[in-house]
């Protein structure tokens, strides 16, 4: 059995909720869980610390595949690159990301009709990057990657370390964690009804929850009243009795 919620009680556990995020044809579950702690009262109004978690185990499972769909290229008069490998892992507060890749630069002919490419360098190289999470402003997701340390030489590694191939790596993947953890600070659908328009998160984190599984940290506050304190307390019951029996 499970204890029902009153609209009296300083702490609120928010149940899970699934924010599935398709990327090249895979299905990539974020399930976000949180907790509201009271700090503060004021008459009828009470201000509460919202503490959110994303699990990103399922994206680490499949980094390889989500970086091969935004990074790999295979230009004929350009760069060719191939994500052979990749691993995300916590260093908290930020995500450490490594990427083994195949790197290869290819110019074309314009006197020959067709154009004759030709091979200019080719190498294996790889790099590990730091990914950081912040809100830019409320409720706002931002992600920034920066390169920890590159083990690459010759071409690829100066196209990593000061060419365009560098800023692609870390545009796209700043872009490709943000795209999947996006919807966990999306309050409409992470929170209950009742709290949804009060809510603000306010910062962001990745955090190590335990066994090198990486997850998401999301801070805020939420200002409601005492009623809307009972209305959240009875659309929890209402989730939580939709799941098991329960008794007060």
């Amino acid at each position: 059995s499970i204890t029902l919620a009153s609209g009296q009680d300083q702490t609120f556990n928010l149940p899970p909720v699934n924010h599935p995020v398709s990327i090249a044809s895979r299905a990539i579950g974020v399930q976000v869980s949180g907790v509201l702690s009271q700090i503060t009262t004021q008459g009828s109004q009470r201000t509460f610390k919202l503490e959110l978690a994303a699990d990103l185990s399922d994206v680490q499972q499949n980094i390889t595949d989500l970086l091969r769909a935004q990074l790999d290229k295979a230009e004929n008069c350009g760069q060719r690159v191939a994500i052979q490998q990749a691993r995300l892992t916590p260093s908290s507060p930020a995500g450490l990301l490594f990427v083994r890749l195949h790197f290869e630069r290819w110019t074309c002919s314009r006197t020959s009709v067709p154009p004759i490419a030709t091979e200019l360098a080719e190498g294996d190289g790889t790099f590990e990057m730091k990914v950081t999470a912040s809100v830019e402003k409320a409720n706002t997701l931002k992600m920034v990657a920066t390169f920890a340390r590159i083990d690459a030489t010759g071409m690829l590694g100066e196209s990593l370390r000061s060419g365009s191939l560098g800023e692609d790596m870390r545009d796209a993947i700043a872009q490709s964690v943000l795209t999947v953890v996006q919807n966990s600070a999306d309050l409409k659908t992470t929170l209950p009804p009742a709290v949804q328009n009060s809510a603000v998160v306010q910062s962001a984190r990745f955090q190590d929850a335990g066994v090198g599984v990486l997850t998401l940290l999301l801070d805020g506050q939420i200002q409601i009243s005492n009623e809307q304190a009972d209305q959240l307390a009875s659309q929890l019951n209402q989730a939580l009795s939709a799941q098991v029996p329960v008794q007060r």
